[in-house]
């Protein structure tokens, strides 16, 4: 039997995020992670910030734009697939100066 060859290629499209905390976002240029950006720097990539101290699962979803061809037909295709969930605790710092002359 002669053998049928198939191409795919998938490209990621937007991320959804629901930050578990009742916020979402649509994250349309994602990166692979970089050294850190810094203290208090927003990322400039897709960040958020939580109001509140707490525990919150973060849930994402990604859209895949997928494309083959086989035996001289083409096709497209979109699809949405769960890309991972992950649980932080967010905490809150302060500090009191107690010598402003020192």
């Amino acid at each position: 039997h002669d053998g049928i060859t198939i191409d795919i290629t998938a490209n990621p499209g937007t991320l959804h995020v629901d930050t578990g905390d009742r916020q979402h976002q649509t994250c349309r240029h994602t990166v692979p992670y970089q050294n850190p950006i810094g203290v208090n720097k927003p990322s400039p990539y897709c960040g958020h910030t939580w109001d509140q101290p707490g525990d919150y699962t973060i849930t994402a979803t990604r859209t895949w734009h997928i494309t083959w061809t086989a035996n001289g037909h083409t096709g497209t295709d979109t699809t949405t697939r769960p890309a991972g969930t992950h649980h932080i605790t967010v905490i809150e710092l302060s500090s009191i100066l107690t010598n402003p002359n020192q």
